[in-house]
């Protein structure tokens, strides 16, 4: 079918539907987000702070990236077997419905380490409710993102839809961000059911209930596609994960995407420790500039469709990746300018990288419908979630040496007021990693 005829036959649902469903990604921004920001800064506070240290930001590293593997093969393990799935709900709605309510509990867990200072149960505890969070949120995104392509079959309805997507995960990453301002607010801690709690514990709190309540617009309001033989998906899950790797559209994507998120993982872990080391500010000024960023990509929001109607998406992104690669890179410099404050300086380098930001929160999406349309050409399947399964399974790996990258910098040039250059030198290696994503895409091959 043409685009002319999906959207005569109501191939395209309307507003309500597009929102329920995007409205499933306001846990994902949230939790993501919070995690990003969040986590390392918690679990490993600047050397000269004064606050807690659970572990070595080294270690903190080296286990974020091992838990990353089990993590990353989890993917196309849920993918195939969401792909093969037969229930009255669908193919994708069981994993939703019985997956986030873990994901909500193991997010909560994070944040209550059980002893105070640096100790191996400290690490075995962040081990273990990490790898309990990661598995579960695959088993629940994997499967809801699959869904798009499936409903929204038109390039203009799954641009729409992508852009209501990405301005529910930019609410929940704008409260995730908001969290340092909660987090300064309530520092010397709050009582809850007779429990001291830290602010950290709070956020913690708050976010595994908002998650759940983030999930049910989507489980009340969509409904699968009715079952048919391209559904029917005869291959074993080795097969069906080298059949997506045989498509010449996907392993470009694949690199570059992973890069990408690579590249903005370290952005949003580093700017608190930017803030608050090199500027001398809270970490409600961080998760401010960190808000203030994904403000202005979603303000970008119409400006991104405008641009991907007039130009090719291929020749959009890749702008964008040169770009941000040397946007980011101008981090490195934020003490560097006699008279201009390092708070200025950030937030103005943050100002020029959100319209960057702003295209990798929606066209990436609609890259990849391309990409699964395209395997249905050659394969005649549909196999949204192996498709994302094989993404994560290839991104999450690059996406796991971001903290590594960190705690290693940190560890051996320093990440206090008097030796910030491993902070600094994030900056670079951000900017580098988003080059790499723009070298990775010239081999796309298609054209739109």
């Amino acid at each position: 079918m043409t685009e002319k005829e999906l959207a005569a036959a109501g191939g395209d649902p309307g507003f309500k539907t597009q929102f329920a469903y995007s409205f499933g990604l306001f846990p994902s921004g949230l939790l993501s987000g919070i995690m990003g920001a969040w986590l390392m800064y918690y679990y490993c506070p600047p050397a000269d702070s004064g606050a807690v240290t659970y572990i070595n930001p080294a270690t903190f590293g080296f286990l974020m990236f091992l838990l990353n593997i089990p993590s990353a093969l989890a993917d196309p393990t849920v993918g195939h077997f969401s792909d093969r799935t037969r229930s009255r709900w669908g193919r994708r709605l069981p994993y939703i419905l019985f997956g986030a309510p873990v994901l909500a509990l193991s997010f909560v867990l994070l944040w209550f380490p059980p002893v105070h200072g640096e100790s191996p149960f400290n690490v075995a505890w962040m081990f273990g409710t990490v790898l309990i969070y990661f598995l579960s949120f695959t088993a629940v995104v994997n499967p809801f993102l699959a869904i798009m392509p499936e409903i929204w079959q038109t390039e203009k309805g799954r641009m729409s839809v992508s852009s209501l997507m990405s301005v529910t995960q930019g609410v929940g990453t704008l409260l995730s961000f908001a969290a340092g301002a909660l987090i300064s607010a309530l520092a010397g801690g709050v009582l809850f059911l007779g429990l001291k709690l830290n602010p950290y514990m709070v956020v913690g709190l708050l976010g595994g209930a908002l998650c759940l309540l983030g999930y049910l617009p989507t489980l009340r309001y969509i409904r699968e596609t009715p079952y048919n033989e391209k559904k029917e998906i005869p291959y074993s899950i080795w097969r069906s994960g080298w059949q997506t790797l045989k498509n010449p559209a996907f392993l470009p994507y694949l690199l570059s995407v992973a890069a990408v998120n690579t590249s903005t993982t370290l952005i949003i872990a580093m700017l608190p420790y930017q803030a608050t080391v090199i500027a001398g500010s809270t970490e409600g000024i961080a998760g401010a500039l960190l808000g203030a960023l994904m403000l202005l990509a979603m303000l970008c929001l119409p400006l991104v469709n405008w641009i991907t109607g007039k130009y090719p998406r291929r020749i959009v992104y890749l702008v964008c990746c040169f770009a941000m690669s040397v946007v980011i890179g101008l981090l490195y410099f934020s003490s560097a300018l006699p008279g201009v404050p390092p708070l200025l300086f950030m937030g103005v380098v943050l100002f020029f990288a959100a319209p960057f930001v702003s295209v990798f929160l929606v066209v990436p999406r609609t890259i990849l419908a391309d990409v699964m349309d395209y395997d249905e050409k050659i394969t005649g399947y549909r196999r949204e979630a192996m498709y994302n399964g094989m993404e994560s399974l290839i991104g999450k790996l690059p996406i796991g040496l971001a903290p590594w990258i960190m705690g290693l910098l940190f560890t051996h040039y320093g990440n206090t007021v008097a030796n910030p250059a491993g902070i600094k030198l994030c900056a670079f290696a951000s900017g580098g990693i988003a080059l790499l994503a723009f070298v990775a895409f010239l081999f796309y091959p298609l054209k739109k």
